[in-house]
């Protein structure tokens, strides 16, 4: 699981790195969808590296799983609808929000298991 979950981290970096790239040099985009997409970049981002933080620590697979499906749902509905031009593909993206909402309740319930 810990290896799976260093390349989902390094995946969803390069991503991350990817996006920004493309954003300042080919997508012509609106103020509104520049912003929703520095919003999914810097989710992205930070995500990424918290989610190989966590996959480092054995007590943190859980929490590191659901902060991988959350940034994959909530970054990647807003990657998709900027760049198939599908605005409905945001509906998708509280559902990531949330998720992220419950990884961070999981980290929560692992600390107070640990003594």
């Amino acid at each position: 699981m810990r290896n799976v979950m260093l390349c989902i981290g390094g995946v969803l970096g390069l991503l991350s790195v990817i996006m920004g790239a493309s954003a300042d040099h080919f997508l012509v985009l609106t103020d509104a969808q520049q912003h929703s997409l520095e919003t999914a970049i810097r989710y992205n981002m930070i995500y990424a590296a918290l989610i190989v933080a966590c996959a480092l620590h054995d007590n943190m697979r859980w929490p590191s799983g659901l902060f991988a499906l959350g940034c994959i749902i909530f970054s990647g509905s807003i990657y998709l609808s900027l760049l198939l031009n599908m605005p409905v593909l945001t509906y998708v993206t509280p559902i990531g929000g949330i998720t992220l909402m419950s990884a961070w309740a999981a980290v929560f319930i692992v600390g107070l298991k640990r003594r």
